[in-house]
């Protein structure tokens, strides 16, 4: 196991499993995450039940990368054991990295667009 803090650590994790050609798996929501990597694929369909397609997909490659919560992970797992390729977990919880930027701002402008609405419907407080 190789553990590393941040997204700009991806490509020195990669050398070291000497994968250069990852299958990256991420659902849509992740689609404007600038990850410092070309992959040479992208499996979407997360969570998916189709993992030997995945794996086929991921076979062309060298590795997988998941990124995201437990099912893109779980599913990177899955890809990795059929493919019999490595896999790097990009968790999208873990503290420190560019990932828990991105999801804090958009649960912070997600928490400020619900005040607006309630301050225009006169109601300041918010109600859980």
């Amino acid at each position: 196991m190789i553990v590393r803090w941040g997204l700009d650590a991806l490509p020195e994790v990669l050398g070291e499993l000497d994968a250069g050609s990852p299958l990256l798996v991420a659902g849509p929501r992740w689609d404007a995450l600038d990850l410092p990597l070309e992959p040479h694929a992208r499996w979407s369909e997360v969570p998916s039940h189709r993992i030997d397609d995945a794996a086929a997909l991921g076979g062309a490659g060298d590795s997988v990368v998941a990124v995201g919560g437990g099912s893109a992970i779980d599913l990177g797992k899955a890809i990795s054991a059929a493919a019999e390729i490595p896999l790097v977990s990009v968790p999208d919880d873990v503290r420190g990295s560019r990932v828990d930027d991105v999801l804090r701002s958009a649960r912070s402008r997600a928490q400020d667009a619900r005040r607006r609405c309630r301050r225009a419907a006169g109601r300041d407080r918010l109600r859980r």
